[in-house]
């Protein structure tokens, strides 16, 4: 399937571009929904969310509690005065920890996309200098 596709470059600029593609799509998705995915386990609660052209992720050592998996979408009013990227720590007076960091969807579309086109678009470079054939058929 390789050789068909054209090469491992050919493949891996089709995969990184579909990865591009579907990140747009929620990059789009975000000016209008906020998605919230929760995941719990033993007093530390993990958060996945997309919403405001951002993309973050929140990690919660205070010992919450509540359902291991959870996903929300909310409808919100879009806050674009947020800088490019936030990252915040703070140790809890309870003696855990919160960490939260977001990025904005850009971040990752725009790499993935110039190094898909990349793979996609470069040719095999030939030798500055080839033997004439002469040469070749004397040896």
């Amino acid at each position: 399937m390789i050789e068909y596709l054209g090469g491992w470059k050919r493949v891996l600029g089709i995969l990184l571009l579909s990865t591009a593609l579907s990140l747009s799509a929620w990059w789009v998705r975000s000016a209008y929904a906020f998605d919230t995915i929760f995941l719990r386990f033993a007093g530390v609660s993990r958060e996945f969310y997309s919403g405001a052209g951002m993309l973050g992720y929140v990690d919660d050592r205070s010992g919450s509690t509540g359902r291991w998996f959870e996903w929300h979408v909310d409808k919100v009013a879009v806050d674009r005065s947020m800088s490019w990227y936030i990252y915040e720590y703070h140790k809890l007076t309870s003696g855990g920890t919160w960490v939260w960091i977001s990025l904005p969807y850009w971040v990752f579309v725009l790499p993935l996309t110039l190094l898909s086109l990349w793979l996609l678009f470069t040719q095999k470079r030939r030798p500055k200098y080839l033997a004439p054939e002469s040469v070749k058929e004397s040896t």
